[in-house]
């Protein structure tokens, strides 16, 4: 009789192994697709852009090179105080940093008739990448 407890708790012991691995395997890619925007597993950079009014923008928000989605918004914030302006972080693919450069500008999109909001970035090819980190144009907005 102890030895049918003895391989009971053993399989049960495999049974749970497996499920909490498994759980472990959806977690991950739960997470890393859920990052948004480009590729699950692609390499990243952080991005910045100071802004007037960012209307209702929030973290989360895909960013869009050329109309194509390539990145989220992970942070928006007010930069320093008394300079009335907002701070929005942005992570990247590196895949499009050869078309992120000093020439490039960001104005907020809209994702649909709801008015959820998003980054535009225009792609350019001339001028210097925007290194990690770093600060990129943002046009005006028109009122």
């Amino acid at each position: 009789m102890d030895k049918s407890k003895a391989a009971l708790s053993w399989t049960e012991l495999r049974v749970g192994v497996v499920v909490l691995a498994s759980l472990f395997i959806l977690a991950f890619a739960i997470l890393s697709i859920g990052g948004g925007g480009g590729r699950a597993f692609s390499p990243r950079y952080l991005v910045k852009a100071l802004m007037n009014d960012v209307n209702g923008l929030k973290s989360g928000s895909p960013v869009r090179v050329g109309g194509v989605e390539v990145g989220t918004v992970t942070r928006v914030e007010f930069a320093g105080e008394g300079s009335g302006m907002v701070e929005v972080t942005m992570r990247l693919d590196r895949r499009v940093k050869d078309r992120v450069t000093t020439e490039s500008q960001a104005t907020l999109g809209s994702l649909g008739l709801l008015g959820e909001k998003a980054v535009d970035i225009t792609s350019a090819t001339h001028g210097e990448p925007v290194e990690d980190g770093g600060y990129l144009a943002a046009a005006a907005e028109d009122p």
